[in-house]
């Protein structure tokens, strides 16, 4: 996993898996999400928007089934 500190970010892309966010700050980023580990300590993600790719995406399908996530919850899948 690799260890991200005190990284100040404005736009941009993010990959949030295996990777250990301290102290960061990423604002108005795309955050890219496929369901593996994470570490988050510290760290704000202001007007970013969540995309969940792989794995994630399709847990997301699966809940969406059952009413528990709903594409306007902010997630693109």
């Amino acid at each position: 996993m690799e260890i991200i500190e005190n990284k100040r970010q404005n736009g941009g892309r993010v990959l949030i898996d295996n990777h250990h966010f301290i102290d960061c700050v990423f604002t108005d980023c795309d955050l890219f999400y496929g369901g593996d580990l994470f570490i988050v300590e510290g760290t704000t993600f202001p007007q970013c928007r969540i995309h969940l790719l792989n794995g994630a995406h399709r847990t997301a399908g699966f809940l969406r089934m059952f009413g528990l996530v709903k594409e306007s919850d902010g997630f693109h899948v």
